[in-house]
C-alpha cells in the first residue's frame, strides 16, 4: 500500500474559528494517516500537539509566510517537497476546506501526479515555472 501525508500549512497566527473547524475536522476524518503541520519557526504549535500527540512538526523559515507570494513560492520549491520522501503522495489540506470522509485511499490508487485547482496561464507563477502559455 502507498504512505501518504497530510500536510497543513499555518500561517502565523492563531487559527480562526472556522479553520480550526476545519483543521480538527480533518484530523477526526483522517486521523489515520499521518498528519504534518508546515508552520513558521517562530510560531509555536504546542497546543494543537497537546492535543493531537502524532502530529509531524515542520518548522520553516518565517520568510515562506510572510506574503503571498512568497508562501506560493515555498509550495513551488523541491524542498518543501522534499522533507516528505518517504511518502508516496501527500495531500495538501489547506484549512479553507472541509473534509467529509476519508476517500484518500480512493484518490492515491487512482496514481494521478496531481489533482487540483488548474494553473491559469494569466498566473504569473505559471509562466515563470511552466513558461509562455
Amino acid at each position: 500500500m502507498k504512505k501518504s501525508v497530510i500536510v497543513v500549512t499555518f500561517v502565523w497566527r492563531d487559527m480562526k474559528s472556522m479553520e480550526k473547524m476545519a483543521f480538527d475536522c480533518g484530523v477526526s476524518r483522517l486521523g489515520r494517516h499521518p498528519f504534518a503541520v508546515c508552520h513558521p519557526q517562530s510560531y509555536s504549535i504546542e497546543n494543537i500537539k497537546q492535543k493531537n500527540p502524532t502530529i509531524i512538526d515542520v518548522p520553516m523559515e518565517d520568510a515562506h509566510f510572510a506574503s503571498r507570494d512568497s508562501y506560493n513560492d515555498m509550495m513551488l520549491k523541491p524542498d518543501f517537497y522534499r522533507q516528505f520522501q518517504a511518502y508516496d503522495f501527500i495531500l495538501i489540506y489547506q484549512l479553507d476546506a472541509f473534509i467529509f470522509r476519508d476517500e484518500l485511499d480512493t484518490w492515491v490508487a487512482q496514481d494521478f501526479d496531481y489533482i487540483g485547482a488548474p494553473w491559469l496561464p494569466s498566473d504569473s507563477w505559471y509562466q515563470r515555472t511552466i513558461g509562455e502559455a
